[in-house]
């Protein structure tokens, strides 16, 4: 069984691609995003040691009225919700030295937000013998230690309802929300 289950998430892994394989991250990684199948809001891409509200205070802010952004945002967490009725979402995350440009052509949607890391680890969670997570690890983003950064999400779905994301950090002391495509 768990040679099947290796096998399946490997599969899966392997329909996901880099969306931007031009542009290096100093870290980076492609997977496949595992997700509840009855109702999980998204994934989170957090410090380990935030002290700064929780996946719950992200959820209350996904779910706040007026929000069209799509994330949910404290100090140390950012929680991403999907668009389609999906249960897997291909994801690609990469760390720059700085900001990359928008590149907004192709996607549905980019917002860019703060996120701060307290401990020096920016992650985005694995799947680790669960059912939820990433399919493959996933690097630390925080690549310049404790601070504070700016977190770009880009989202599409196709036509065939598959959704992709590429979430983008890089060192940076703006707070602002920032709504590059809606």
């Amino acid at each position: 069984m768990k040679a099947d289950e290796r096998d399946y998430i490997a599969e899966k892994n392997a329909r996901c691609r880099d969306p931007w394989p031009r542009s290096r991250g100093v870290v980076q990684a492609t997977a496949n995003y595992f997700l509840f199948v009855d109702g999980d809001p998204g994934y989170v891409v957090t410090d380990s040691a935030n002290d700064e509200g929780t996946g719950e205070d992200a959820m209350d802010e996904l779910y706040k009225e007026g929000n069209t952004t799509g994330l949910g945002v404290t100090p140390g967490t950012v929680l991403v919700g999907h668009v389609a009725d999906v249960s897997d979402v291909c994801i690609t995350v990469k760390a720059f030295r700085k900001a990359p440009p928008p590149r907004t052509a192709g996607w549905d949607s980019v917002h860019e937000v703060a996120i701060t890391s307290r401990s020096g680890t920016l992650q985005v969670p694995e799947k680790d013998g669960g059912e939820v997570g990433a399919g493959a690890p996933m690097p630390n983003l925080a690549i310049k230690g404790k601070g504070r950064y700016r977190l770009r999400v880009y989202v599409r779905v196709s036509d065939g309802g598959e959704e992709e994301h590429l979430v983008v950090v890089y060192p940076g002391r703006s707070r602002k929300q920032i709504a590059l495509k809606s």
